[in-house]
């Protein structure tokens, strides 16, 4: 790297920007609906409208009104380490705080708080997570969801039997063809999947919530400054009520490609997040 573009690299974010007039951000192509491209190869979603919003505020407040955005599409991991080179701005879309996250970035306060939940056939008997005890789990092979639900069959003696998938979709397929009774995941998956599949109105999330995460914009670590700008950005937009509408959008209308509607309410943590905005927020529960 050139001296020269080795000191933006290694200067704070604001800095960087200013010297710019550029800021990058990464995002996922299929991350519906955090981020995805539209018909036009545009980048939307929930988080890309949450990241689009702070592009404004920091025109405004950095004197930048010709800021432009460069949009990368780098994997997870890569994204991960282009944050923390510098070699990327910001990171919008899905990615949920996680300890092992937080050694390499730092995440802005959450716009996303979601829960882990089963989802069942709406013609189940089950009404309550405990209603699966000796009946089938399918898990999706190293997800969060399988750590959960193994630590819960032993914590109550649930005797679950378990059909262990590659993917997602093949564990919510077992659900529609009888091999499995349930299936565990982040609630907007469950209701992805629900949303796209041939017959929706034949699958029901169970009430019962086994964890939650946050997800939030993936930002430089040790750049206070920077993460500041984009906090008090997010809380304008979640006090004066925007990150409501945002949410009714992209969860609870139809969204590109295909105007799916995943029907998902706004869950009790999110709204509570929305009136009283936290940094940390599961930590300070």
């Amino acid at each position: 790297m050139l001296p020269a573009l080795a000191s933006l690299a290694s200067a704070g974010a604001i800095d960087r920007i200013k010297a710019n007039k550029k800021v990058v951000i990464a995002y996922s192509r299929t991350s519906s609906p955090f981020s995805l491209d539209d018909e036009n190869g545009q980048p939307v979603g929930y988080g890309m409208d949450m990241c689009s919003r702070v592009v404004e505020s920091l025109r405004k407040k950095l004197g930048v009104s010709d800021l432009k955005v460069e949009y990368v599409t780098p994997p997870l991991q890569e994204r991960l380490e282009g944050v923390k080179t510098g070699r990327i701005d910001m990171g919008c879309g899905s990615t949920a705080r996680t300890e092992e996250r937080l050694q390499v970035v730092e995440f802005s306060l959450a716009y996303f708080i979601g829960p882990l939940r089963t989802i069942v056939k709406s013609n189940s008997p089950v009404q309550h997570f405990k209603d699966l005890a000796r009946k089938t789990m399918a898990l999706p092979s190293g997800t969060e969801a399988e750590k959960v639900a193994r630590t819960l069959d032993m914590q109550s003696s649930l005797n679950f039997k378990y059909k262990i998938t590659k993917t997602s979709p093949e564990a919510f397929a077992a659900v529609g063809d009888g091999s499995a009774d349930g299936f565990m995941m982040d609630d907007v998956m469950l209701a992805t999947l629900r949303a796209n599949s041939a017959h929706p109105e034949d699958f029901r999330l169970l009430t019962d919530i086994h964890a939650i995460s946050e997800v939030g914009i993936l930002l430089p670590k040790n750049d206070p400054a920077f993460k500041a700008l984009v906090d008090q950005e997010l809380v304008r937009v979640m006090r004066e009520g925007e990150a409501a509408r945002l949410y009714d959008k992209w969860f609870q209308s139809p969204i590109p490609p295909q105007g799916k509607n995943l029907a998902l309410p706004l869950n009790q943590f999110l709204r509570e997040h929305f009136k009283y905005p936290a940094d940390g927020y599961i930590k300070g529960r």
